[in-house]
C-alpha cells in the first residue's frame, strides 16, 4: 500500500517536472470509458450511474402527462366552443363559441350580395340592403354545441362535422324587381331578339337554296330571371349566370330542324324546274331566276302568282305571236304584196299555258317545248310554209302550191262585188273540212259535196249549179262570199287541204303591191303565158317537180255527214238552165247568182 502511494507520488512528480504532455495510457482510456458506461453483470445499461431503462420510463410518463394536459385543455376549450371542422349550412364555423357563430351567421346575411352575369360577360350586383333582405334562423348555434361532447373532441379533428339550421329569408319583392330593372342588360332596349333558322334566298353561286342559321340573340325572360334570382338568394348563392339557368329566350327553329331540312329539299325541287320555250330558232328559258319573283308563299305547297305568270307569257306572246299581223307574200306571178292575216298565224294560248307552266314549276319539270297555241301557222319561218292554197281573186284563179311549184290550179268565182259580198283578202288557216254539207243562208239552202271553211262562214265548196268559172263573173254575179269551185277541182282540193292549211286570198291592187315582177311593164296584173286550166279528168297542165300529191296533207275524201251552216254562210242555188260542166273553162253559158 505504501509502495503504491510512493509510486503514484513519484509519477506525479515526474509529470510536474516534465514540460511535455504525456499521451494517456491504454489503462487510462479504459478507466475513462468505464466512467461513462459500464456493463453490469446483469446486462443493464446505465448513463453514468443512471440506467437507461429508468430514463425511458421517465420519458413515457412525461409524455403521458403532456398529452393528458393537452386533452384536458382542449376538452375544457371545446366545453364552450364548437368542434374543429364544424360547418353550419355549408359554411365553416370551427373553434368559435355558439354566440360568435350566431353573430357570424347574422353578419353573413347582412353583407350578402349576389352577382348576376349575362352571357356576354356583363355583370351586376344586388346587395341585401338594396332589397331589404333579412334572415331568421329556426335555432341558434347553441343547439349544435349541445350535440358536441367536449370530451370527444379528438374525433372531430379528423372528420367534417356538418350541421344545417333551418332559416327563412325574407326580402321586398318590389325592391328586387326595381333592382333588376336597373340592370342595363335586363332592359329590353338593350336586348336582341332571337331569330329562327330559315331558308334564305336563292344562291346563284351554289345553284340552290340554303338554310340561314338561327340567331340566339340576347333576349331575356324577365319573369324567369326574377324566379332564378329569388331561388339563388334563398340558397345563399352568390353568383348567378343567366345562360346556365336558361334565362335567355332561344330560337324555336334551329338549322338542323328536321322539318326545315325537308322544306329546304322541297324548295330546291322547285328551283330545278326549267322550261325552254322554242319560237322557231329563238328560245326563251324560264328558270328559277325568272320565276322566283312569282312565288308568293312557301310551305308544304307553294303558291305562285298567276297574274305574274300571265303577264310574263303575254310579253312573250307580244314578242313572238304573228297572229293577225300583216306580212309580205310573193304571188305565183312574182308580185310581192302585203296582206293582213285574218285569224291566221301563231297565237299563244296564254290562259292554258299559264296553267301548264305553273304545274311544270310545281313538279320541278325540265323540258324543251313550244308553248300552247290557240292558233298556229304552218312554220315559224314565215307562217305559211311550203304548202298553201293561193287565191288570186283578181284573176279568179285558185292554185295549190307545194315548194314553190303549182300542183293544181283552177278557175273560181268569188264574192259578188256589185252587191257588197266581196270575198275579203288576207291570209287564213283552214278551219276544218267536211263532206256532203247543207249550207243555209238567209234566203237559200244549198247542198254541197265538199265544204272547206277558212274565214268564219266563208270557204271553198263545189258549185254544181254553175257552168262557168273565172273571168269577171264575180263582179256582178259572184257568190255570197265563198269561193265557188268546179266539182272535180273541189274534190282534189279537199284531198290536199288539212286543218290550219294556209290560204292566201288577194286582189292585185296598187295599195297592196309592194314590188312588181321584173317582166311587168306598167305595174298592171299580167296573165300567165300559159293557161293553166283544170279539166274534168282532174289533171293539171302544171304539177310539182316530182309529181307528188303531198299525201301527208290529204284527209279522207269519203268523209260522210252533213254540216248545217247558218247565218252568213254562202251558197249558190243551182240554176235550172245550163249544163253542169264544172270545167272552169270560158264559154257562152251564164249563171244567175242567188
Amino acid at each position: 500500500m505504501v509502495e503504491e502511494q510512493n509510486k503514484e507520488m513519484k509519477e506525479e512528480q515526474n509529470v510536474i517536472e516534465s514540460p511535455e504532455v504525456a499521451e494517456p495510457s491504454e489503462a487510462e482510456d479504459r478507466k475513462a470509458a468505464d466512467m461513462v458506461a459500464t456493463e453490469e453483470d446483469d446486462g443493464a445499461v446505465v448513463f453514468g450511474e443512471i440506467p437507461w431503462v429508468h430514463i425511458r420510463g421517465i420519458c413515457i410518463v412525461g409524455m403521458a402527462c403532456l398529452l393528458a394536459a393537452l386533452y384536458l385543455g382542449a376538452a375544457l376549450f371545446y366545453n364552450d366552443h364548437l368542434y374543429a371542422n364544424t360547418y353550419i349550412n355549408g359554411v365553416p364555423y370551427a373553434n368559435v363559441t355558439p354566440e360568435e357563430a350566431d353573430q357570424k351567421l347574422r353578419e353573413r346575411w347582412e353583407g350578402y350580395s349576389i352577382v348576376i352575369y349575362s352571357k356576354n360577360g356583363e355583370s351586376a350586383v344586388i346587395s341585401a340592403e338594396e332589397i331589404g333582405l333579412s334572415c331568421n334562423y329556426a335555432q341558434s348555434a347553441e343547439t349544435i354545441k349541445a350535440q358536441q361532447n367536449a370530451l370527444l373532441w379528438p374525433g372531430a379533428v379528423f372528420g367534417k362535422n356538418s350541421y344545417f339550421i333551418d332559416y327563412t329569408v325574407s326580402y321586398d319583392g318590389n325592391r328586387l324587381s326595381e333592382a333588376l330593372a336597373e340592370i342595363s342588360f335586363l332592359q329590353e332596349e338593350n336586348m336582341v331578339a332571337p331569330k329562327n333558322a330559315y331558308i334564305g334566298t336563292y344562291n346563284q353561286e351554289l345553284g340552290s337554296f340554303e338554310v340561314v342559321s338561327e340567331t340566339h340573340g340576347t333576349w331575356i325572360d324577365q319573369d324567369k330571371v326574377y324566379d332564378m334570382v329569388s331561388a339563388a338568394i334563398e340558397k345563399e348563392e352568390q353568383i348567378l349566370r343567366l345562360d346556365e339557368y336558361g334565362c335567355y329566350v332561344l330560337p324555336e327553329i334551329l338549322s338542323d330542324n328536321e322539318e326545315l331540312l325537308e322544306e329546304l329539299a322541297y324548295y330546291n325541287k322547285y328551283m330545278q324546274a326549267s322550261i325552254t320555250y322554242q319560237f322557231g330558232p329563238e328560245e326563251e328559258v324560264v328558270d328559277f331566276t325568272v320565276y322566283e319573283s312569282w312565288i308568293q308563299e312557301w310551305g308544304n305547297t307553294i303558291r305562285i302568282d298567276e297574274t305574274a305568270v300571265e303577264e310574263y307569257l303575254s310579253t312573250l306572246a307580244d314578242q313572238y305571236d304573228t297572229y293577225n299581223d300583216r306580212m309580205n307574200f310573193t304571188t305565183v306571178d312574182g308580185y310581192v304584196i302585203n296582206l293582213p292575216k285574218g285569224g291566221f298565224g301563231w297565237k299563244m294560248d296564254v290562259a292554258a299555258e299559264t296553267e301548264l307552266l305553273i304545274n311544270d314549276i310545281k313538279s320541278g319539270t325540265i323540258d324543251v317545248r313550244e308553248p300552247l297555241y290557240s292558233c298556229e301557222g304552218a312554220t315559224r319561218d314565215d307562217d305559211i310554209g311550203d304548202f298553201y292554197i293561193e287565191v288570186d281573186m283578181t284573176a279568179q284563179r285558185v292554185y295549190i302550191i307545194d315548194h314553190g311549184e303549182i300542183v293544181l290550179e283552177s278557175d273560181c268565182v268569188t264574192g259578188n262585188m256589185a252587191n257588197g259580198c266581196t270575198t275579203p283578202p288576207g291570209i287564213f288557216g283552214l278551219t276544218y273540212k267536211t263532206r256532203n254539207a247543207t249550207l243555209r243562208g238567209r234566203d237559200y239552202v244549198s247542198y254541197v259535196k265538199y265544204w272547206m271553211p277558212f274565214n268564219g262562214n266563208i270557204g271553198f265548196h263545189d258549185a254544181s249549179w254553175r257552168t262557168l268559172f273565172g273571168g269577171d263573173i264575180y263582179l256582178t254575179s259572184g257568190s255570197h262570199g265563198c269561193i265557188n269551185l268546179p266539182t272535180a277541182f273541189a274534190a282534189k282540193l279537199y284531198d290536199y287541204v288539212y286543218k290550219d292549211c294556209p290560204i292566201i286570198c288577194y286582189y292585185l291592187t296598187e295599195d297592196v303591191i309592194v314590188e312588181y315582177p321584173e317582166d311587168a311593164d306598167d305595174g298592171s296584173t299580167a296573165d300567165s303565158e300559159a293557161e293553166r286550166s283544170f279539166d274534168e279528168t282532174g289533171e293539171s297542165e302544171s304539177v310539182n317537180a316530182n309529181g307528188s300529191q303531198i299525201e301527208n296533207h290529204i284527209t279522207d275524201g269519203n268523209e260522210a255527214g252533213t254540216a248545217e251552216e247558218t247565218g252568213d254562210t254562202e251558197a249558190e242555188q243551182q240554176t235550172e238552165t245550163g249544163n253542169d260542166m264544172d270545167t272552169g273553162v270560158s264559154g257562152n253559158h251564164t249563171d244567175n247568182a242567188q
